[in-house]
């Protein structure tokens, strides 16, 4: 008999969070695609816009989590960005004085 291993719930959300931003990015990216790649007819783009555009209406939640993860990766950079003027406008005022 085989024993089913219980993974814990934040993984399975990230693997299916990961499974979703997968389908969605190659959507985009097949729209994206050049002209010689591959040609879509103005319906069949239209097709894929509306399935994906249903698909994100359907399921809000995905964009919420990668909204989250967009801001959670941009906090590091503006908070560097801030320590950095910091020094600089500390080392600039130790020089004026």
């Amino acid at each position: 008999m085989t024993r089913m291993i219980a993974l814990p719930r934040r993984r399975t959300r990230l693997a299916s969070f990961i499974r979703i931003f997968a389908v969605v990015a190659f959507g985009f990216a097949a729209l994206a695609m050049p002209a010689k790649a591959q040609t879509f007819s103005e319906g069949q783009r239209g097709e894929i816009e509306a399935i994906i555009k249903n698909y994100l209406l359907t399921h809000p939640e995905i964009l919420q989590e990668v909204s989250a993860e967009l801001e959670k990766r941009r906090l590091p950079k503006t908070a560097m960005r801030f320590s950095i003027r910091s020094i600089m406008s500390c080392s600039a005022i130790r020089r004026a004085t």
